[in-house]
């Protein structure tokens, strides 16, 4: 399956050059661009900016959620963050940075695995 990923940064959607130099930013709405993904099986949404611990755009990550069947990572550092996006309508987390196993069997015994994805 592919699933298209939705990286925001700054309150835009943007596609980055290795994690650094913006090659695309979209004008307009996050969530009313995510809705023209709606009819897809899911759809991954990267918070960059919660990411590289510089905030965070949470009100879009949960707008987009209303709207798609989400996985979303950036930022999920605890428990009550992951927590914080599945009550928002994320189907789940993606743990990257974070993803050792004693923090994910938390997760796990917490939520279920079927609401855990790892990204390295």
């Amino acid at each position: 399956m592919i699933i298209p990923s939705i990286d925001l940064m700054n309150g835009k959607i943007v596609q980055l050059r290795q994690g650094k130099e913006k090659m695309l930013e979209l004008k307009g709405k996050p969530a009313e661009f995510a809705e023209t993904l709606s009819a897809l099986p899911a759809v991954q949404i990267i918070d960059l900016d919660a990411a590289l611990g510089r905030g965070g755009n949470s009100e879009m990550v949960d707008e987009i959620c209303k709207v798609v069947n989400a996985r979303v990572g950036g930022g999920i550092r605890s428990m009550e963050k992951a927590m914080e996006i599945l009550d928002a309508g994320a189907k789940k987390v993606i743990i990257g940075s974070r993803a050792k196993p004693e923090f994910l069997q938390s997760l796990a015994k917490e939520f279920g695995r079927g609401c855990l994805h790892c990204s390295s």
